[in-house]
């Protein structure tokens, strides 16, 4: 039963914060390099898998054409790291998206490009679906589909949410027809801004479309839970917006992505600290031109870690936001596990692969505001899971 939002804060002060980690499994958002994620002992990960993309990888897959372990760009790899993760007894959520081509509309409802993406979707099932405990439908539609796809369509739902519809159905078909499938949990696609929804304060563009996805997942009996994407500024934004969802649904929760990027938005666009520049000698510039000017230019780890020491971030925040999610039974909490070129972002991540150089061995050097922590709170997970 869902917990009143205030009984819940209440209970999290009372008890503290590792006294509410449960059964909610911590681990990483889209890490690129197996080798380096397990060293973290995720005891989940979520990998992205393009739709469109998916005739294509299975062909190379079956041609034994897959990039070597090396390489991190999107490819079947991201198919293969799905059994290899599987294998390690990392839990696995898949994410099909990008059905189309940026900005490109889905196909007519019934036609026989909106035919095929379903079946890709159902082989996709059969074959990479027995290593899954989750798949997710889409990543986040108002970023990845079109205008017109959130125009309404047959019966007035909107055409992205009757392909939706369509994907779940298909997915509790196979789930009828094959064993190996039966535990797979169908999720919908990402919603975001939860925690500006439960202020009233989510630009009405977004709630257009947020809201009426949520409402929709909450309510269609083929999707079985509803996932989150928590980059929130702190903590009680954190619980705010789980309990906003809770109100409006009583389906569990997965949280995929989840990070503090948002505290940093203003600090970010603000002039670079005076005292660092002239430390480091560098122009003015803001502290976001300063993250650019480092994926052209590495710089030195302890200059990094001078620049973070700036930001507005709460170093206690990996903590007491994992543990308020284990108080709300969300399933999974996804950290971003390395930097991917976005400067709202990459100050954020675990592993410093795009700012700092790398290590003698090749492997990133961790961040310490946010590796710590997390290493933390992964500790505090794996204990409490011994004492159960």
């Amino acid at each position: 039963m869902r917990r009143p939002l205030a009984r819940v804060l209440a209970l999290f002060i009372a008890l503290g914060v590792s006294a509410l980690i449960g059964q909610t499994l911590p681990g990483l958002h889209q890490p690129r390099q197996i080798e380096n994620a397990l060293r973290m002992r995720p005891k989940a990960v979520r990998i992205l898998v393009y739709g469109r993309f998916l005739p294509i990888w299975f062909s190379n897959i079956d041609q034994g054409k897959v990039p070597p372990p090396s390489r991190i760009e999107d490819s079947p790899r991201n198919l293969t790291d799905i059994e290899t993760y599987d294998r390690a007894g990392v839990r696995v959520v898949a994410t099909v998206f990008a059905w189309m081509k940026p900005g490109e509309a889905l196909p007519p409802e019934g036609s026989a490009p909106w035919r095929r993406l379903q079946d890709d979707f159902a082989v996709f099932l059969r074959r990479y679906g027995p290593h899954l405990t989750w798949v997710t439908l889409d990543n986040e539609p108002t970023f990845d589909r079109a205008e017109a796809d959130f125009q309404p369509g047959i019966g007035g739902v909107p055409h992205a949410l009757r392909f939706y519809g369509e994907l779940a159905a298909r997915a509790q078909a196979e789930k009828k027809t094959n064993a190996s499938l039966a535990k797979l949990v169908v999720v919908s696609p990402g919603v975001y801004g939860m925690d500006q929804a439960a202020r009233g304060e989510l630009e009405a563009n977004v709630a257009e479309k947020m809201l009426p996805l949520l409402d929709w997942a909450a309510t269609n009996a083929d999707i079985e839970a509803i996932d989150y994407h928590a980059h929130v500024k702190d903590a009680d934004a954190f619980a705010a917006a789980l309990d906003f969802m809770g109100k409006r649904s009583g389906k569990p929760v997965l949280v995929c992505e989840w990070s503090q990027a948002p505290a940093g938005t203003e600090w970010l666009n603000r002039p670079l600290d005076g005292g660092f520049r002239r430390r480091y000698d560098l122009p003015p510039m803001t502290a976001r031109q300063f993250v650019s000017r480092c994926h052209s230019n590495r710089v030195a780890l302890a200059q990094w870690e001078d620049f973070i020491a700036l930001a507005p971030y709460d170093a206690g925040f990996i903590a007491r936001s994992f543990a308020l999610g284990s108080a709300f039974g969300v399933k999974v909490m996804l950290y971003p596990h390395g930097q991917w070129g976005n400067t709202q972002f990459d100050p954020c991540s675990l592993l410093l692969n795009r700012t700092v150089p790398l290590k003698e061995d090749g492997t990133p050097q961790a961040s310490g505001a946010f590796f710590g922590p997390y290493s933390a709170m992964m500790a505090e997970f794996e204990k409490a899971a011994r004492q159960r």
